[in-house]
């Protein structure tokens, strides 16, 4: 927490600190601390989508799709954030939603993606 005293704006340093929440079980600090990194850095996806990781590890998948709503509005299309949401719509056994975001997943997936993402498909 010094730390992000010491630079109370600096996006790199709140994830940081989330992260250590996270490794310490301190979740709920951990969550604030992605949402908290994401207002600092809105053109990066990356906190929302370690939010939304640790969520959905929890079972916290309303948690999970705030996250990944939020990462789409700013960044509509994210490749990362696409397959994350099809991945946490599998979790709730919602395979409609998990196909549609998988297959608009793939639309924008690279040759090392594909392999990945069709397999995930395959599997609904």
């Amino acid at each position: 927490r010094r730390a992000l005293e010491l630079v109370p704006n600096d996006a790199e340093t709140a994830v940081a600190l989330a992260d250590l929440f996270a490794a310490t079980e301190r979740y709920e600090e951990a969550l604030e601390g992605y949402r908290s990194a994401a207002d600092m850095s809105p053109s990066d996806p990356s906190p929302l989508l370690a939010g939304a990781r640790l969520a959905a590890r929890l079972n916290r998948t309303l948690f999970a799709t705030a996250y990944l709503d939020r990462a789409l509005e700013q960044h509509p299309g994210h490749l990362a954030t696409l397959e994350l949401y099809g991945d946490v719509m599998l979790a709730r056994n919602d395979r409609t939603r998990a196909r549609a975001y998988y297959t608009e997943a793939l639309q924008r997936a690279t040759d090392e993606d594909l392999v990945r993402i069709r397999a995930k498909l395959a599997g609904l």
